[in-house]
C-alpha cells in the first residue's frame, strides 16, 4: 500500500504546488509581521539577557546557512518563516526587530518580533519578549509608519501585509513543569483558557493596530519533542503533553469562528494544522524523505536529547532525513515541508483557507 499512498500524496502535492505558481504571480504582499517564539526568532534573543538555552547565536546552529554562520534561528539552517516569506515572494525573510529598530525603511518590509522563550502569557520565559511586549513594539512600528508615510497610506498597508503567529509552546511546557498534566480537567481548562486569552487578548489587540490577514500556526504534538521522549519508559511520545496541545488547538480554532461569526469585520485568518502535519509525517516519513523522527541530529545522551546542541554536540551526518534538529526543534527539512503544506495544501493543513489564498484575497 505504500507505493499508492506516496503516488497519491506526490501527485496531490504537484497539483497544489502548479496552481500556486500560476497564482502567486498576481500578487503583492508589501511586508510581513511576524510574532512568535524560538520556532520564528531569527535572532531577537541575540539581543536580550537570557540563559543559553533561549539563543541559538553559537555553534551547530546555522550549520548549514552561507559559511555555516549561527543567526539567531533555533535550527541547522533556515525555518518557517524564512520558508513563508519565500513563497510568498518576498525577497528576504522579515529581519529581527531589535537589531533594526531604527530603520523606519526596512520596516516598510516587514519586521520579526518573535522571541524564543516567550509566550502568550506575561510570566512565561522571564526576560524574553513575551506575546504583549512583541505587539507594544509592533505599536511603535505603526507609529513609525505614520510618521514616514502619512496615516491612511500606513494604514494600508498594514492592512495588506500579512501577519504570522507561532506562539504558545512554552506555556504548554511551563504548566507541564509545574503540574505534570496529570489532572484532566485542569488538562482541558488550562489549554482553553490560553487559547481564548491569546485570541481576545493579543489577536484583537493587533487587530486594532490594523491587522486584517493573520496566519496562526497551532500547536504541535509537544510531547513527541526529542526531550520528552526521554521522559517516557520505551521513548513514546509524552500523551499528557499532546493532550494539552490538541485542546489548545481545538478551544483555538472553535473561537476563531465563533468570533468570526459574532464580529463580521473581524480579521481574515489561516490556521495551521501543526499538529495535523507532524503527526503525518511521524505516521508516514518516507513519504518525505525523512528517517528519523524520534532522535534530535544534534546533541548528547539519550536520542540525543538530553544534552543541549552546543560546540561539544553530536551532530548527524545526514540533516535533510532528520525530523528534529535539537531538543525541542525542527530540522529545515521539516519546517519547510511544513511551510509548503500550510501555504499551499488543502483545507485539512490549513483552515479555513490556506496562506498563499489567505495573501491574494482582498
Amino acid at each position: 500500500m505504500a507505493f499508492p499512498m506516496r503516488t497519491f500524496f506526490l501527485i496531490s502535492l504537484i497539483t497544489f504546488l502548479t496552481i500556486a505558481t500560476r497564482v502567486k504571480c498576481n500578487f503583492f504582499v508589501p511586508a510581513m509581521f511576524v510574532f512568535g517564539d524560538s520556532l520564528a526568532d531569527v535572532g531577537n534573543n541575540n539581543n536580550l539577557t537570557v540563559p543559553i538555552q533561549d539563543r541559538s547565536n553559537h555553534d551547530s546552529y546555522g550549520i548549514d546557512l552561507p559559511n555555516g554562520v549561527s543567526t539567531g534561528r533555533f535550527t541547522n539552517g533556515l525555518n518557517a518563516v524564512d520558508f513563508a516569506a519565500k513563497y510568498l515572494m518576498i525577497k528576504n525573510a522579515p529581519p529581527a526587530y531589535l537589531t533594526v529598530k531604527d530603520n523606519v525603511d526596512q520596516m516598510l518590509k516587514g519586521v520579526n518580533f518573535a522571541s524564543a522563550g516567550s509566550g502568550i502569557l506575561d510570566s512565561t520565559g522571564p526576560g524574553t519578549l513575551s506575546m504583549a511586549m512583541q505587539i507594544k513594539y509592533f505599536e511603535k512600528v505603526v507609529e513609525a509608519l505614520k510618521k514616514k508615510m502619512g496615516e491612511d497610506k500606513a494604514k494600508r498597508l498594514i492592512r495588506r501585509s500579512v501577519f504570522m503567529i507561532v506562539m504558545g509552546s512554552n506555556d504548554m511546557f511551563e504548566y507541564y513543569y509545574k503540574t505534570g498534566a496529570q489532572d484532566k480537567n485542569a488538562r482541558n481548562k488550562f489549554p482553553g483558557d490560553l487559547a481564548r486569552m491569546f485570541i481576545f487578548r493579543h489577536i484583537m489587540a493587533l487587530q486594532k493596530l490594523g491587522m486584517k490577514k493573520v496566519y496562526i500556526t497551532g500547536l504541535g504534538p509537544l510531547g513527541c519533542v526529542p526531550f520528552f521522549r526521554t521522559k517516557t519508559k520505551n521513548g513514546d511520545c509524552l500523551e499528557e503533553l499532546n493532550e494539552t496541545a490538541k485542546q489548545y488547538n481545538m478551544v483555538a480554532k472553535r473561537t476563531l469562528v465563533q468570533t468570526c461569526l459574532k464580529m463580521p469585520g473581524f480579521v481574515k485568518y489561516s490556521f495551521l494544522d501543526a499538529y495535523g502535519i507532524a503527526k503525518t509525517m511521524m505516521k508516514t516519513p518516507w513519504l518525505f524523505g525523512i528517517h528519523d523522527i524520534r532522535d534530535a541530529c544534534c546533541g548528547g545522551g539519550k536520542f540525543y536529547a538530553e544534552q543541549g546542541c552546543n560546540g561539544n554536540a553530536s551532530i548527524c551526518k545526514d540533516r535533510s532525513s532528520y525530523f528534529f534538529w535539537d531538543q525541542f526543534h525542527p530540522t529545515e527539512t521539516s519546517a519547510k515541508i511544513a511551510a509548503r503544506l500550510g501555504i499551499f495544501g488543502a483545507p485539512i493543513y490549513s483552515s479555513p483557507m490556506n496562506l498563499l489564498q489567505l495573501a491574494t484575497g482582498a
